[in-house]
């Protein structure tokens, strides 16, 4: 008496080419993430280094030279000993490590120019005096290979993707607004008061007319836009302390809003 094998499922072959495509889809859409994390660290650690650079600025304004190799970046946060005229904490906080948990290498006098040599321990090729532009793309055959399984695989790895990217917008976001408040701290010493709200930020980069006492500009480029291309809100007086206000109004570019839209505040960027 024969009996009927059941049919039902799906054959080694299917079997092999959805696990192929799925592990083309993997690898590519891993390589993207760990791309994007990547460069997210590569930003935040740039503009940290160009924020110790402003911080550095106005430590010498005080002390008359740059803190020693030995001394380091600590001389920013801890007043070194035997140090004069030392009236910081010149940074909002602690020293903070690089993204990728290593501290900030520091030597002065340094080797490129009159201002100390920085560079990132984690990453050796981020330096303070010069900047690389990381260039990636993708061959004809990845990119084939993501046009044909992308109407199966994006609901699941874009949204992910999106949301590191967004991640990393507010994350520089926020600490350009620091570099820029700490600018103005530089400002305010020498020039003995905030930019008025019409000067706006662009006080940092070029001098004001009837201003005394303007050594700048007290930031390393012109003005940057925020992440999304938006101009930052300025305003002083402020109205939640003595220092200016400044905003980034986020993916909108709108006040008030949720999530990437939300408004990201000097305030309460620290």
């Amino acid at each position: 008496m024969r009996q009927k094998r059941s049919r039902a499922g799906v054959t080694l072959i299917e079997m092999l080419v959805v696990v192929t495509i799925m592990g083309l889809f993997a690898a590519l859409a891993t390589s993207n993430v760990v791309q994007k994390i990547e460069a997210a660290k590569v930003t935040k650690a740039a503009v940290q280094i160009e924020t110790f650079t402003t911080s550095l600025g106005s430590y010498k304004l005080d002390v008359g030279a740059y803190p020693t190799t030995e001394q380091g970046l600590k001389a920013l946060w801890t007043k070194p000993d035997g140090v004069a005229n030392w009236s910081g904490p010149y940074t909002l906080k602690e020293i903070p490590k690089d993204p990728w948990g290593h501290e900030y290498l520091y030597k002065h006098p340094g080797e490129h120019g009159d201002l100390p040599d920085m560079a990132c321990n984690g990453r050796p090729d981020i330096v303070s005096w010069k900047q690389k532009r990381s260039q990636a793309g993708v061959t004809l055959i990845e990119m084939l290979v993501v046009v044909t399984i992308i109407a199966l695989f994006a609901a699941l790895v874009g949204p992910k993707l999106f949301q590191n990217a967004d991640k990393a917008k507010v994350t520089a976001a926020k600490a350009q607004i620091n570099s820029l408040m700490t600018a103005l701290g530089s400002y305010k010493l020498e020039v003995g008061v905030f930019p008025t709200t019409e000067q706006g930020l662009q006080a940092l980069w070029t001098k004001p007319n009837g201003v005394a006492n303007w050594s700048g500009p007290y930031t390393q480029q012109e003005i940057p836009k925020d992440p999304w291309g938006h101009d930052y809100f300025y305003k002083f007086p402020g109205e939640h302390s003595d220092q200016p206000d400044m905003i980034s109004y986020g993916a909108d570019g709108q006040p008030g809003g949720e999530g990437i839209n939300a408004d990201i505040v000097s305030w309460r960027s620290r």
